[in-house]
């Protein structure tokens, strides 16, 4: 919610009035105008936190250090406890970043693998005339730089550290084609040539020698072979470390809202959310004609808990131009076209609320979703692994006759071998179709991408499936949409179910014990479906899963079929000239035609245009 920026410049001081277009977007995410801090070669600025009283946010400054912070703190009552020389002031009453400057003058970067929360923060060392960029270990929060010599800049957004005038605006070719992949680019790497991401749970420094960057927290996960807990252990340590979370990320709040999609996650959620503050009020995002409609399982579940429920109905009507705001608000281009319904939804919570609980990070942490398929067959891929050989071969056979090899294959080598993590929009021959002469289609990149995912992963099938998603997914894809709209719309969401505590011991048991299979199909949130038995009636919890509604399909071929048409055009009449036109006019008409569905290509195409327009402005 913050909004952070910085450049250091060791050749010289740096130029002001040429930082002014990154240090005033600062403020871009929610509008409220930067505060600074000039000395020598550092220049950092901060915009205003709405959630923290006590008038305009400034960088915090000491003998020492200075400190800019995007982001909150969850347990920094906690830590000022325990931080030498703590200070004056009741650990009770200093606020989160009064905590985390005392924290780094006291242990340095060492401070960062004892913070709770999601943030960003930019640390200037005035003593060793050396700058520190640090991200939060799930990567909820943004941070972008890029370095040229000696010279740094770094903002919240990609989209602002290309404003600085020595930092192309240039698309990397390279990178253009992992975005085609996977409608996304995996951190440090972004779209364009000279900016990077941070990645998640990594510290950067800069100097006057350079760069060195350093990971101090990646997500471990048990090994492989260790003993499932008990239903009963697993199910009460689970419950104990979710209601700690909620409870942390509601504390101080009269009200707080939750998005309630009528699932088990948010389901648990509000359970617990309703326990700790005073007033809840649920959200449901409701797209009339979509096919898939919970509203009536979120509004059923809103009246059992006792929340003050809204219903959000997504208007066609207003498709198009949400778009072209919610890529303003991202920095990047939209990875799903389920941003727009969520960006509705959270314009709706701010009316009520300033702060919202969201389950994202179910999937990834307990199998469901799309994932729950994978890890089944990961989980019989287990059981074909060890059979005797005599018999495996016979089994292996059988289940090559039968087209299902994959099966066979060796779980160490499973989710790599058959390239699971991500989506797949364009393939390599998609790519090399589409993409003009002169731009390499890379052929390899999905292993190239997700090689080094799989690197240092000791653990059972299903865990290594989940891992991927959480290094990959889950921060450039869900987190980066449900964190920048709800900083675009003033909405502050939180996420319990990321909590530092529970995530790491989810990832420490075996996967299997996250799901139950009945008569062969997966059941998804085994555990999150027992946290809910005897709160709410069986028939809401122990159902289908049900998609977030997307209104793609259906709009671009009824109400959107001329903006697909224009915007298509748009695209291939565009400067950076990138595209052949035939294979995109064949998309668009085989897809109005109805005779492929093409929805998801065509996104990931006018979504990187309306990007690159924003970005050229």
């Amino acid at each position: 919610m913050g909004g952070i920026a910085a450049i250091i410049d060791f050749r010289e001081e740096p130029d002001r009035q040429l930082a002014e277009p990154l240090l005033r977007q600062v403020g871009f995410k929610g509008g409220a105008v930067p505060d600074r801090f000039a000395e020598g070669p550092a220049l950092l600025a901060q915009r205003k936190d709405p959630l923290v009283s006590g008038g305009h946010a400034r960088p915090l400054v000491t003998d020492r250090f200075v400190l800019v912070f995007d982001g909150r703190l969850y347990d920094h009552v906690d830590l000022a406890r325990r931080v030498p020389g703590a200070g004056p002031g009741s650990p009770s009453t200093v606020r989160d970043v009064e905590v985390l400057a005392r924290a780094w003058q006291a242990w340095g970067p060492a401070c960062l693998s004892r913070l709770v929360g999601a943030w960003a923060i930019v640390v200037w060392d005035r003593h060793e005339r050396a700058l520190y960029l640090a991200r939060d270990p799930v990567g909820v929060r943004p941070l972008h730089y890029a370095v040229q010599g000696r010279r740094l800049a770094a903002a919240s957004l990609a989209h602002l550290v290309a404003r600085v005038p020595w930092v192309s605006r240039e698309v990397s070719p390279h990178n253009l084609c992992e975005y085609l992949a996977f409608r996304y680019v995996h951190a440090p790497r972004t779209l364009l040539r000279d900016v990077h991401c941070l990645p998640p749970g990594c510290v950067l420094r800069f100097d006057g020698d350079g760069t060195r960057m350093e990971t101090f927290a990646r997500a471990s996960f048990g090994p492989p072979g260790k003993e499932a807990p008990s239903d009963e252990q697993g199910l009460r340590e689970m419950d104990r470390l979710l209601r700690r979370a909620v409870a942390r990320r509601a504390r101080g709040l009269g009200a707080v809202g939750v998005l309630l999609s009528g699932g088990t996650d948010s389901t648990v959620l509000a359970h617990m959310a309703v326990r700790k503050c005073e007033q809840v009020h649920s959200f449901h995002l409701h797209f009339p004609g979509s096919g898939v409609d919970e509203a009536a399982f979120a509004g059923r579940v809103a009246r059992l808990l006792g929340t003050e429920h809204h219903q959000v109905d997504l208007d066609p009507s207003t498709f198009g131009a949400d778009l072209d705001r919610c890529t303003r608000a991202l920095g990047v281009p939209l990875p799903d076209p389920a941003a727009v319904g969520q960006y509705a939804l959270l314009r709706a919570a701010r009316r009520e609320v300033r702060v919202v609980l969201s389950g994202a990070g179910g999937d990834e942490l307990l199998a469901g979703g799309h994932l729950s398929g994978l890890a089944m067959l990961m989980k019989q891929v287990t059981v074909v692994a060890r059979l005797t050989s005599k018999l495996r071969t016979s089994v292996e056979e059988g289940l090559e006759a039968a087209g299902l090899s994959d099966l066979a294959l060796r779980p160490a080598r499973y989710g790599l071998q058959r390239l699971a993590g991500g989506t797949q929009v364009f393939d390599a021959a998609a790519r090399a179709n589409l993409l003009v002469a002169g731009i390499d289609p890379r052929p390899a990149l999905r292993r190239e991408v997700l090689l080094p995912l799989y690197g240092g992963l000791d653990t059972d099938p299903v865990n290594t499936l989940l891992a991927i998603f959480q290094r990959g997914w889950l921060a450039e894809d869900t987190l980066a949409r449900s964190e920048r709209l709800g900083a675009a719309c003033g909405v502050e969401l939180r996420f319990p179910l990321l909590d530092l505590e529970l995530l790491r011991y989810l990832n420490s048991v075996p996967g299997t014990w996250k799901f139950r299979s009945r008569w062969g199909v997966p059941r998804p949130k085994w555990p999150m479906r027992q946290l809910l038995k005897g709160q709410v009636p069986r028939n809401i919890y122990d159902r289908p899963k049900r998609s977030w509604p997307s209104p793609l399909n259906r709009w671009l071929r009824r109400e959107g079929a001329d903006f697909l048409r224009a915007r298509s055009e748009l695209l291939l009449d565009a400067p950076w000239g990138l595209w052949r036109a035939d294979p995109v006019r064949e998309m668009v008409q085989a897809h109005l035609a109805g005779d492929r569905y093409h929805g998801h290509a065509l996104w990931v195409l006018i979504m990187l245009d309306a990007w690159l327009r924003h970005l050229a402005r």
